[in-house]
This record gives C-alpha cells, structure tokens and sequence, in this order.
C-alpha cells in the first residue's frame, strides 16, 4: 500500500495559482488480490491513501508542430481525424488546430508556437516520449498496417510489447506514434 502526506501548498513565483500539492509515498508489501491485471502475484495493487480524485479520460493532447497546415493535412489523411477549429495566437503562445477523434472526446491539438527553433521532436529529450493508441485487434492492427503502407507512411514491423502488439511511426515533426493492442 502507498501511503501518502501532504507535505505543503507553495505558490509559484511566475503565477498566481497555486502549485499542486507534494506527496511523500512510501510502499509496503501487502497479501495478493485474485484477478488484478498486470501485476506480480506476490504483490497487490498499490492505492494512494487518502483516495486521490479520478479523472475519466484523456481531454486533449496537445503537440507542437513546425508546420500547422502540413501537420494538420497529415493527421487528417493518415489518422482520419476530423476537423475541428482553429485558435489564433494569445500572448506568442502560438496558434492552434484543433482535430477531433471520431466516435470519442478525444482531441489532438496542434500549435505552432512562435519561439519553435524548427527541430524535429526527438524522445531522447525530456519530454514526450511517445502517443500510443489503442486499436481493438491483432486484425485492426493488420489492417493499419495495410493502410500506413497504402499512404507510404514508414511504419515499424509488428511487435511484441510488454501487454499487446504493436507498431511505430513518426509525424512530419518526428513524433513517435504507436498503435497498439490490449491483450495478445
């Protein structure tokens, strides 16, 4: 079990809100809970005391392009994303695209910030690592497969992740992407 404390509530000095909240956790070993996924047997699954507040999904993700028409285009075509609206530029943040993701809330917002240098994103940076998404099936995989091939979009061979199947691929701005399975 991790068992937490609030340490303390401190202001950040660059805003007016406050920061969030530091926890110290520590783990202990507890008795094993029959049918929790993705653990050792020996072990149960951790929980934060007190409960922490839940979330129910992702809202957005937000990724920094050098291009916001190409980007956008891209996404569009190989993703089949649906246009949403565009957000001009508020205090040199930056401009913004804003595409939907069919038959759910997700959005994937694409900004153009003005102090971009123009270098591809890269993994080995702090930062994103990756997006990987979820597709049902061995076969939808399959079938993504067939269509990135179609749009001539370099593509991974299908691999063996840690929890399902899987393949990589990269944006025009070198985004790494996945699409992979849930289960084997």
């Amino acid at each position: 079990m991790v068992t937490g404390r609030m340490r303390h509530l401190y202001r950040d000095p660059r805003s007016r809100r406050p920061r969030a909240p530091r926890v110290d956790c520590r783990m202990t070993e507890q008795e094993p809970v029959p049918g929790t996924h993705n653990q050792k047997p020996e072990t149960r699954n951790q929980e934060l005391e007190p409960t922490s507040p839940t979330f129910s999904s992702v809202h957005h993700v937000n990724l920094t392009v050098t291009d916001l028409e190409t980007s956008a285009e891209w996404y569009e075509r190989v993703l089949g994303l649906n246009p949403g609206w565009t957000m001009d530029d508020i205090e040199g943040r930056g401009r913004k695209i804003i595409l939907l993701v069919p038959e759910t809330d997700l959005r994937i917002v694409l900004s153009k910030h003005q102090a971009n240098d123009g270098k591809p994103s890269s993994e080995f940076q702090t930062g994103l690592d990756h997006i990987a998404f979820t597709v049902r099936d061995r076969a939808t995989l399959d079938a993504w497969c067939e269509r990135l091939d179609q749009l001539d979009v370099p593509r991974s061979s299908i691999k063996e992740g840690a929890t399902g199947w899987l393949i990589t691929f990269r944006d025009p701005d070198n985004i790494q992407l996945e699409l992979y399975t849930l289960a084997k």
